[in-house]
């Protein structure tokens, strides 16, 4: 998977997947948890590619669609 292309639907279904035991998660353990389960396999350079405003972009994409 190419972490340029990542869109927020791909992240609707590991977020629910995570927050389907019905636990209160904060945002940070949820990014984390979701990139361990379902995006581990990417890159250091992708996991730490920044939005134009300098967010990085795999949390921003998480945290938009919680």
């Amino acid at each position: 998977m190419n972490l340029d292309i990542l869109k927020f639907h791909e992240t609707f279904n590991p977020i629910l997947e995570i927050l389907s035991t019905g636990e209160t998660i904060h945002t940070r353990e949820l990014q984390k948890l979701v990139i361990e389960k379902y995006f581990s396999k990417l890159s250091e350079e992708q996991l730490s590619e920044k939005t134009k405003s300098r967010e990085n972009l795999i949390n921003n994409r998480i945290e938009t669609c919680r």
